[in-house]
């Protein structure tokens, strides 16, 4: 068997029966490198480094800081499809390459990778 990447995603908003519900999956075969590693993100937009990979299927980012936001775009100017993940949260993509951008607000933040 291959190695494989796995990842979901489901989503609920509302309660009771005034709810929206979402929900998502994927697997896909893992072809070549794949990293778990931290990476620390400035306050100047610079490129986020996919080590050794050079077209992910699936990249999740996580913000690891307590107090500051972080932005994840596909571009260097931040206006392509800009993310801003609050502390804690994080954001699963499946990118036509690995060329992201990270710019962090306030203070360097450091982020949790997965990719492959």
């Amino acid at each position: 068997m291959a190695k494989e990447i796995l990842g979901s995603c489901k989503v609920s908003i509302g309660t009771g029966t005034d709810k929206i519900t979402g929900d998502a999956s994927l697997t896909e075969d893992l072809v070549g490198t794949s990293i778990g590693s931290n990476f620390t993100i400035g306050l100047t937009a610079a490129a986020i480094a996919l080590t050794g990979i050079t077209t992910p299927k699936v990249v999740y980012i996580e913000n690891k800081d307590p107090t500051n936001p972080v932005q994840i775009d596909n571009v260097i100017t931040m206006a392509g499809w800009p993310q801003t993940l609050q502390p804690g949260a994080g954001i699963l993509l499946r990118p036509a390459n690995a060329t992201l951008f990270g710019k962090a607000t306030g203070a360097p933040v450091q982020v949790w990778i997965v990719a492959g």
